[in-house]
């Protein structure tokens, strides 16, 4: 029986993705979790897998073009057996019934056939595809029409770069959030000596790590904090998750940390050095992104001591880590050189007051101060 490969949905704020790529084609065989597609949310690029063995049926969705949650993009079909009628109702309109790769001979007007190369290249260039003619095949964008396009858009001197559909989602949802979710934050200078000298005994881990692992079970020891506003409710979540704020060449992706107060600090810097390579580089699974508890992004490297931070999407809490700066400070009537960091911690006052925060604030503080990586 024919299965649908749909767009899936990575967490209650998402309502649509750009398919990227598709990395087989209709009459392919395909097996049961073969990589099928690529598609790119607000937070990264995912790959999509086949649901069941068969052979891969019409190619439903354009490359570079935005879907709803829930299209159907292709069918895997078994035996023979022919293309699904209603699935060219599926979405209204949204989806085209081929691909470029077998146009139909009068392609609808109102679609710019682009090449997926000629896309990335407009991506690249900040050419507006709206404004290029097509040269190639049914007046297909090459790129060479992207080349000549940006040629002639330089000579004009200062140029407006369109969004892609990635940053307008970014966009949407940051804005989403600093309009819907109160946002207050609480700050706290932490003493990382002791946590600085021991991380040198385990090869790999890096101080961000050591916050993550420190919020991590910050969080199981404040559980009123592991939560969520969503329909006028406070879920309260079970996992402790934490998202990573990693820098790609396309931008700021948050990869997600399972049940990270579970995982001793060598599997924890193991598992965010693998989040990390694969989001700069061969792209993450489905599972990898998506609703966490709480975000650890650090700008330390860049000497920035404390930073305001807008509150991810379905999350209450937000940990912005700073410098670490030797400072003077007085320890039993001493002045003495410490090896410190603010924590600028973010919180959405829907579900978390200021008192809880404090507890929450204080016990990361706490744990890195004491330094305990077992």
């Amino acid at each position: 029986m024919s299965a649908p490969i749909r767009l899936p949905r990575m967490g209650q704020s998402m309502t649509e993705a750009t398919l990227v790529s598709w990395e087989r084609t209709t009459g392919d065989p395909v097996a049961a979790g073969d990589v099928v597609a690529t598609i790119e949310t607000d937070k990264t690029e995912v790959e999509i897998e086949a649901p069941s063995a068969g052979v891969l049926g019409v190619l439903r969705a354009h490359e570079g073009d935005l879907y709803p949650v829930g299209t159907v993009l292709a069918y895997v079909l078994v035996d023979g057996e022919p293309e699904p009628a209603e699935a060219n109702l599926e979405p209204a309109e949204a989806a085209p019934s081929s691909t470029l790769a077998a146009p139909s001979p009068s392609p609808p007007a109102e679609r710019r056939p682009v090449s997926p190369r000629a896309r990335r290249m407009a991506d690249d260039l900040g050419v507006d595809l709206a404004c290029v003619s097509g040269t190639g095949p049914y007046g297909l964008v090459t790129e060479d029409d992207v080349q000549a396009a940006a040629a002639r858009a330089a000579m004009s001197g200062d140029r407006a770069r369109p969004l892609t559909a990635r940053e307008k989602t970014v966009r949407r949802n940051l804005t989403a959030s600093w309009a819907q979710a109160p946002h207050f934050m609480q700050m706290v200078d932490a003493d990382v000596t002791a946590a600085s000298v021991r991380r040198r005994g385990h090869d790999g881990v890096t101080f961000n790590d050591l916050v993550v692992r420190a919020l991590a079970r910050a969080l199981r020891a404040v559980p009123e904090c592991n939560v969520r506003f969503a329909d006028d409710s406070v879920v309260e979540l079970d996992a402790v998750d934490i998202a990573i704020a990693v820098d790609t060449p396309t931008g700021l992706i948050l990869p997600v940390v399972h049940r990270a107060d579970l995982l001793d600090i060598d599997t924890l810097a193991a598992r965010t050095r693998e989040l990390a390579a694969r989001a700069r580089t061969t792209g993450l699974a489905i599972g990898d992104v998506g609703a966490a508890s709480a975000t650890v992004s650090n700008l330390g490297a860049y000497g920035i001591r404390a930073g305001t931070a807008v509150l991810p999407v379905e999350q209450a809490v937000l940990v912005f880590v700073g410098a670490i700066e030797e400072r003077a400070v007085v320890r039993d009537g001493a002045i003495v050189v410490r090896s410190m960091c603010t924590l600028s911690v973010t919180y959405d006052h829907r579900v978390v007051d200021g008192v809880t925060a404090a507890r929450l604030t204080t016990t990361i503080a706490t744990l890195l101060e004491q330094g305990d990586q077992s």
